[in-house]
Formats: C-alpha cells, sequence, structure tokens
C-alpha cells in the first residue's frame, strides 16, 4: 500500500499546478499521504529520501502567492512531513538547508502565523541538532523569529483577559508551542556567539526565561529548554556584563530561582543551571555574594 502510495505521489502533476481551489484540495491530499508515509515507518522513510527530488517536491507543494490562511492546513502537512523527513538525516537536513530561500519562508512563515510556529519550530529544531558550520550559518537568521514566537506563545498563555476553560486549552497550545520554539533555539543557541547575542537583545526575552524558571515539577518540559537557553545566553552575558540587559531586580530573581532549580529532580535542569552559574559568577564577585545570601535565606 504504502509503495502504491509513493508512485501515486511522484506520478501525479500536483507540484507544478496553480493553487486553484480544486488543485489546493489535490495538494492537501497529496501533503497528507506525505506526511503518513513519514511517520513512524523508517523503510517508506528511506525509500521517499533516496528519491532525488523529494525535498524539492515538498516544499512546491507549498510554494504559491495566496495567502497563508487558505493554505494553513498544507503548510501544517508539509512541515510535518519535513520534521521526519530530517529527523537523524544529516543529508537530508543539508538538502533542505541549501534550498534557496526556504529558511526565509520559514522565518516568514512563523513570523505571520502563530498557529503554524510550533510545527515549524520543530522543523528548525531538527535541522539544528548536530548541525555543520554551514548550516548553522543558514539557520542563524530564525533566532529572532523563535525568540518573538516564544514571548507571543508565553504572553498568550499568561493572558487573564479569556475565559476558564478557554484559558486552560489555550494555555496547554501554547505550552506546546515554547517547548518547541526553545528546543530550537536551545540548538542554535549553541552555535555561534551571534545567536548568544540575537537571544539576549530581543526584548523581554531574557525575562521570560527568568519567569519559566519554577520548581513546580510539572514544567519540568519547559524549564529544560528554557534553562538550556539560558546556559547558553550566558556565556554572552558574562563577557558583556549581565547588567547591560538585566535589571538588578531581574538579576535577583534569576539567582533566586537558579538556587532553587539545584534541588530539581531533572540532570538536565541541574547540568543547565550549573552551567549559568560557571558563566555568571566567574568574574563577578557581587552575584556570588548574592548566590550566597540567597542561599542562607533559602535553607532557613
Amino acid at each position: 500500500m504504502d509503495a502504491v502510495a509513493e508512485l501515486l505521489i511522484f506520478e501525479v502533476d500536483a507540484f507544478g499546478i496553480d493553487c486553484a481551489p480544486e488543485n489546493r484540495t489535490i495538494r492537501k491530499l497529496v501533503a497528507s499521504t506525505l506526511t503518513n508515509l513519514t511517520f513512524g515507518n523508517s523503510q517508506s522513510k528511506r525509500r521517499l529520501c533516496s528519491h532525488p527530488n523529494l525535498i524539492e517536491y515538498v516544499i512546491r507543494i507549498i510554494d504559491d502567492s495566496h495567502t497563508l490562511a487558505q493554505n494553513r492546513t498544507i503548510r501544517k502537512l508539509v512541515a510535518s512531513t519535513l520534521t521526519n523527513l530530517t529527523f537523524g538525516n544529516s543529508q537530508s537536513k543539508r538538502r533542505l538547508c541549501s534550498h534557496p530561500n526556504l529558511i526565509e519562508y520559514v522565518i516568514r512563515i512563523i513570523d505571520d502565523s502563530h498557529t503554524l510556529a510550533q510545527v515549524y519550530a520543530g522543523l528548525l529544531r531538527n535541522l539544528s541538532w548536530m548541525a555543520d558550520a554551514e548550516m548553522s550559518a543558514i539557520l542563524a537568521p530564525s533566532v529572532s523569529a523563535l525568540a518573538r514566537a516564544s514571548l507571543r506563545a508565553y504572553r498568550v498563555a499568561e493572558s487573564k483577559s479569556l475565559a476558564r476553560a478557554s484559558l486552560r486549552a489555550y494555555r496547554v497550545a501554547e505550552s506546546k508551542c515554547l517547548c518547541a520554539t526553545l528546543s530550537a533555539l536551545w540548538n542554535l543557541a549553541s552555535h555561534s556567539r551571534d545567536n548568544k547575542k540575537a537571544i539576549c537583545e530581543e526584548p523581554g526575552f531574557l525575562e521570560m526565561l527568568i519567569e519559566l524558571l519554577t520548581s513546580d515539577a510539572q514544567q519540568t518540559v519547559l524549564v529544560e529548554p528554557a534553562s538550556g537557553v539560558l546556559k547558553y545566553a550566558s556565556m554572552y552575558l558574562a563577557v558583556v556584563g549581565s547588567d547591560r540587559y538585566l535589571s538588578s531586580s531581574a538579576l535577583r530573581l534569576l539567582i533566586h530561582r537558579l538556587v532553587e532549580l539545584l534541588n530539581s529532580p531533572s540532570f538536565t535542569i541541574i547540568g543547565n543551571v550549573l552551567g549559568v552559574f560557571s558563566q555568571l559568577l566567574a568574574k563577578d564577585h557581587q552575584l556570588r555574594s548574592l548566590v550566597l545570601l540567597v542561599h542562607f535565606q533559602i535553607i532557613i
């Protein structure tokens, strides 16, 4: 059945047709089939990856001039397909990164469509994992867009203006989006000094990371990437001075949250916290004193 579906996909000339309403249905069907073929079946995935023009075919499904709203479902399916194809496949990742203007296109989707940010952040997370120097340079412009998407998701999740049931639903959805964007930023922050700088310079982003550093075990899935991003950002803060981007009250809150997280059941979080401390405390005697003071206040 899978082999027949693959043949149909590559025989149907759906990739070159204008996206009129009737052809949009075809594109949606093709995108849906590709997503199913690339999810959980390693044999189908290998066959698809071996196709010389697969990446180009998938991208052409969404490469049209119509509005984003008309093609949201298609673009979501395409993102899922590309995410599946690039998982653990360095060749597919390189081919995708080298495709002309694709990363710029992904950035535009993340900026323009809040509902699609999660799936495209997942794609960027895959692409940025173990990326070589050339891929890292291509992916670098996505850092600011991901930081902005993280802030949007966080602010919606914290909104008090929604009805209680709606608020719960929004918080679940936005937490998933926030986790996806932060996971991608965690990888990207490790790539270069410029990426670390871009993270620190996004207004309100560091403050958001500090707010996310909660000792609530139910929030571990968010605290891990948030503390991971902060670990790399602290390397830049240690060079330029943390007071350049954070107020004294924000720094105090940061130290307090970090000390509390040393008791986290997650070794990943503890490792990230120790990484932040090793950077920020190396040359800052005042912060060292603050850590001791906060620790003393907590234990008494």
